[in-house]
């Protein structure tokens, strides 16, 4: 298992940062999301709509991981970036 730091910043504003336990950047994602979903921990979140984008994401675009450094993914999922991170545990 990997540690990984999701920093989730959505168009309206504001930083939102977990850490997540898993083994590949795409479980990460999809643990944060049902997180997310569950924890309320973004304000006016569209829960419907993120609940989809999730699924797309997770199965037709995963986090990509970024050109030029090591071990950084990124996601746009509901109108929001979504950069994961694996990190030393």
């Amino acid at each position: 298992m990997h540690t990984y730091t999701l920093i989730a910043s959505p168009d309206e504003g504001g930083i939102y940062i977990k850490q997540i336990q898993a083994e590949r950047p795409v479980d990460a994602f999809l643990v944060w999301a049902k997180q997310v979903q569950s924890d309320d921990s973004i304000p006016n979140l569209d829960k419907e709509r993120f609940a989809e984008d999730v699924e797309f994401e997770a199965s037709e675009s995963p986090p990509t991981l970024l050109q030029g450094v090591s071990n950084v993914w990124c996601a746009a999922v509901s109108g929001m970036w979504v950069h994961i991170v694996r990190t030393a545990a």
